[in-house]
């Protein structure tokens, strides 16, 4: 596996044991036009002489690396500095194995504030523009009742279901979805904040209510941070596990149908970890996106609430047993742009979706 070494600022491999992954930190952040330094065939033997990375690499990866050695953590994934750029055959390995780098990771630091791979992350190195005030509140009585801190709002509150992330750009972004969908814990930077995110609750720096004694998962939080495994239910499907995970999957396909990609030949390749990891945890064979179990009802997708434009590209990456670039089939969501709706649950099937018999060949 392919890392970069905090301690030496160079690029290594560590060996990947059947049981054994080593400690490291994974980046999910926003690319922009370009990137100030890219892994390719011509550099990698530079980038793996020790220094070769100080202040070399853009600001947000730069803040990445120096905030994973904050952390005493050795390692960070990066795609940028770890996959060969210019090498559609490690591109295709690595990218094979996303949903595997990101579900090992021991956090991924997620750089949501900016426009680009120079934007940093806020507060790390550089302070943060806004300001919170501490304000002390004590009892009456001043005996045993503890005092307590409040923190002014850095932002007005949100409509009820807005997620802290909608208005991102990172949130836009194609690439950016299942990296944090298939992620354990979530370190997430914005421009006026840090949140805390994991299987079991996440956790805003500034909140309406935070003390040691009372704990609360936001609604707006945990309902809208889709991510195929936690213990946090959907409250719109029942709590048996295979259920949730399909209403899981439907509500990434509909949050990454309404992403932008640069390159519209990455729509498979850009959605594949998702689709590794509910392979892996329900052993379900998939088809151009569409579960080989529930395939009729993975056929009755529909456009949600606008229409749809086709996909005329070919897949960036050579794709299927053909070894060869091949377009996007209709038949499949992954072939239109366009926010899409996806049947696949068992209700749907009560509600009548897979009255239909298919032969594809």
């Amino acid at each position: 596996m392919r890392l970069i070494d905090v301690n030496t600022a160079s690029l290594t491999e560590v060996f990947i044991g059947d049981t054994t992954w080593p400690t490291y930190t994974a980046l999910s952040y926003v690319w922009g036009a370009d990137q100030k330094l890219k892994l390719s065939t011509q550099n990698k033997i530079t980038l793996a002489l020790p220094g070769s990375l100080h202040g070399t690499a853009a600001k947000t990866i730069d803040d990445a690396i120096y905030l994973t050695s904050l952390l005493g953590i050795q390692y960070i994934w990066v795609d940028a500095l770890c996959i060969v750029q210019d090498d559609d055959s490690d591109k295709s390995q690595q990218i094979g194995n996303m949903s595997t780098i990101y579900a090992n990771a021991l956090l991924t630091i997620i750089a949501a504030g900016g426009v680009n791979a120079d934007a940093g992350l806020p507060g790390v190195r550089a302070p943060r523009l806004p300001i919170q005030r501490e304000v002390l509140v004590k009892c009456h009585d001043q005996g045993d009742c503890p005092s307590i801190k409040l923190l002014t709002t850095l932002n007005p509150k949100p409509a009820s279901f807005d997620y802290v992330l909608d208005k991102t750009i990172w949130a836009t972004r194609g690439w950016t979805l299942q990296e944090r969908a298939v992620s354990n814990r979530a370190l997430i930077f914005t421009d006026n904040e840090v949140l805390w995110a994991c299987k079991k609750t996440c956790w805003r720096e500034e909140t309406f209510l935070e003390t040691s004694l009372v704990r609360t998962s936001w609604f707006s939080l945990h309902e809208s941070d889709t991510v195929l495994v936690s213990s946090l239910r959907r409250f719109y499907v029942t709590n048996e596990p295979t259920e949730q995970i399909w209403y899981k999957f439907q509500s990434l396909v509909l949050n990454y149908t309404q992403r932008n990609l640069t390159n519209e030949g990455d729509a498979s390749d850009a959605f594949g970890a998702i689709v590794q990891q509910v392979r892996q945890l329900l052993a379900e064979d998939f088809v151009w996106a569409l579960p080989a179990s529930r395939f009729e009802l993975g056929l009755c997708w529909e456009p949600y609430r606008q229409g749809l434009l086709r996909r005329n590209c070919l897949t960036t990456l050579e794709t299927t047993s053909l070894r060869r670039r091949v377009g996007f089939p209709s038949w499949s969501w992954l072939g239109w742009r366009g926010a899409i709706s996806l049947r696949i649950e068992d209700r749907h099937t009560e509600l009548g979706y897979a009255l239909l018999s298919i032969s594809v060949e």
